[in-house]
């Protein structure tokens, strides 16, 4: 059953909010994960939504949205960040395939994505529920050692770390420096050494130069 009231409090950082029933009674609990339309929501919208019970029999809003906003859809940014995870992705996949990378290399990046967007994802159930949150430079840590096509996709689909700048820019600056690093291991003559330790595959061009 669909209910009517307005989104009288609204933490965006945070995630979470409180619905006053048009009909009266108690506030309900909305969560970003339960929201169901475009954009963000905001603090004074009016807002339809289905009623539920948390665990503690309280009200929670178990699907809501903002008085005109149509049904769920895909935002652009979770799009743009599936496309620059999936490229990064298959980028690397060809590197192995054509015997530049080592399997490591591709490995690396899947598996740190996954831990890093499972990170966002307990940092952003913890910061609705009051819990332990993950430290900021913990997240940034495991965007550096690859995990950050899995922190992009991790803030548009989570709604989580996108609002505040100097996080975005930290992220960026992480991105970069990893960027940078992976590209340097990769083309340097200086890294020749950590190449032969993690087992890159010696190019012609590198074993002429090595063998003269």
């Amino acid at each position: 059953m669909n209910h009517q009231g307005r989104l009288t409090r609204w933490n965006d950082d945070k995630g979470f909010g409180f619905i006053t029933p048009q009909a009266g009674g108690k506030d309900v609990f909305a969560h970003i994960s339960a929201y169901k339309g475009r954009g963000r929501p905001r603090a004074s919208a009016q807002v339809h939504y289905q009623l539920g019970m948390d665990e503690n029999n309280r009200p929670r809003a178990t699907r809501f949205r903002t008085h005109g906003a149509g049904a769920s859809t895909t935002s652009t940014g979770v799009w743009l960040a599936w496309l620059v995870a999936s490229a990064v992705m298959v980028v690397l996949g060809a590197g192995w395939w054509q015997e530049h990378l080592p399997w490591m290399v591709p490995a690396a990046y899947l598996g740190m994505s996954l831990v890093t967007y499972m990170a966002y994802r307990v940092d952003k159930l913890a910061a609705a529920e009051s819990g332990q949150r993950v430290r900021e430079d913990t997240l940034h840590l495991m965007e550096l050692l690859c995990g950050w096509p899995g922190a992009l996709i991790a803030q548009q689909s989570l709604r989580h770390k996108t609002r505040k700048t100097s996080y975005r820019i930290a992220f960026l600056c992480v991105v970069l420096i990893n960027l940078a690093a992976l590209g340097w291991l990769t083309l340097s003559p200086d890294a020749a050494a950590i190449r032969d330790l993690i087992g890159f595959p010696v190019m012609a061009g590198e074993a002429l130069i090595r063998w003269s």
